[in-house]
């Protein structure tokens, strides 16, 4: 594990590859919090989707940037910065134990989703996770970008690619989706708490990132990680709306669009889902090692086979219920860190020379 600038500098598409793939999971792919957050508010959450691309190129930057500033080999350095010693103590126990939670819930995903689509027992598709994502961290920071970066493109393709046909299918109406809208919703408040949901457990892949890169790129990365991020997120809305009231209560929206996009290629889905798990997997048990053994490659390397193993296991008896309650606390979790990190970058601001 080197992550020294004199070995690796980073390009801003390699970091805007990496951060699109690591906010892109599973929730993501199935189309679940696309609608959510946003396709309940009908044209209210088109706003709250460009609202949202900003807000996520805006705090990657500063985030890039400050690991660039404190040389971070984890989210330790970037976290303790930002909210003081006593909160980010806080912050990194909370986002250090996030990491490997959600990596089992990955693991496991993985394994149900293969078993329901070609009856593959869901210990070997987790297994055959596991096994891609150990081997991709055991490469470094440079095996983690280059793996997680190529794979962004083809995410968003194929995303693209099934939203554009579902309109094919049908044309999209969003009357029905404002009837479904809960009292006191807002496009506002809904990209906020979007953005605070999907951005804290990336600080993890972000902060070291940002070591490695110079500050040309990071701007550009963040700036073309947001867009990213904003323009697959509008076409998973539109092709869910374009579902009407059906997505009610449906807990794979995008796979009912893949089955009228697509009926005789509903596989395209299934790959669509195992690569952005699999992106998540590698920047979350990336994120873990780093924490606790920036440092020392030997100590890093048992450390990450050992926590990939332990979670293959935790997945498959049923350690989910833990998972959802750090999952329900994330959304204020980051809220609150979003709030310090506005407050500190307004802080750093006035404190420079004019």
């Amino acid at each position: 594990m080197k992550q020294e600038k004199t070995q690796v500098s980073l390009t801003a598409s390699q970091i805007a590859g990496v951060y699109i793939g690591a906010v892109i999971g599973a929730g993501f792919a199935s189309g679940q919090e696309i609608w959510q957050f946003f396709g309940l508010l009908g044209r209210g959450g088109f706003l709250g989707l460009m609202l949202s691309s900003v807000l996520f190129a805006a705090f990657a930057f500063l985030l890039l940037e400050l690991g660039r500033r404190l040389a971070a080999r984890s989210h330790l350095e970037v976290v303790t910065q930002v909210a003081g010693r006593f909160w980010g103590s806080f912050l990194d126990a909370f986002l250090t134990v996030s990491l490997p939670a959600t990596l089992m819930v990955m693991l496991a995903g993985a394994g149900a989703g293969l078993a329901e689509q070609y009856s593959v027992p869901v210990f070997v598709g987790s297994t055959a996770m596991m096994l891609a994502t150990i081997i991709t961290v055991l490469m470094g920071i440079q095996g983690v970008v280059s793996a997680i970066s190529l794979m962004a493109p083809f995410l968003l393709g194929i995303i693209l690619l099934i939203c554009v046909l579902a309109l094919r299918v049908r044309v999209v109406d969003w009357s029905w989706a404002l009837a479904s809208v809960k009292p006191g919703m807002s496009w506002l408040m809904s990209a906020l708490s979007y953005v605070a949901y999907n951005l804290l457990l990336s600080v993890s892949i972000l902060a070291p990132m940002g070591a490695v890169a110079e500050r040309q790129a990071i701007l550009w990365g963040a700036v073309l990680g947001g867009l990213g991020l904003g323009i697959s997120a509008t076409a998973v809305n539109v092709a869910v709306l374009s579902q009407g009231p059906a997505v009610i209560g449906c807990d794979v929206p995008m796979l009912l669009v893949a089955k009228k996009a697509l009926p005789h290629a509903t596989w395209v889905f299934t790959v669509l889902l195992i690569v952005e798990i699999y992106t998540t997997a590698v920047a979350s048990l990336y994120g873990f090692g780093a924490r606790l053994a920036p440092r020392d490659p030997a100590t890093f390397e048992r450390l990450t086979v050992i926590t990939g193993c332990v979670a293959l296991v935790g997945g498959q008896v049923g350690f989910t219920r833990l998972v959802a309650v750090i999952y329900g606390t994330m959304g204020y979790v980051g809220a609150a860190f979003l709030l310090i990190l506005t407050w500190w970058a307004i802080r750093d601001v006035k404190s420079r020379p004019h």
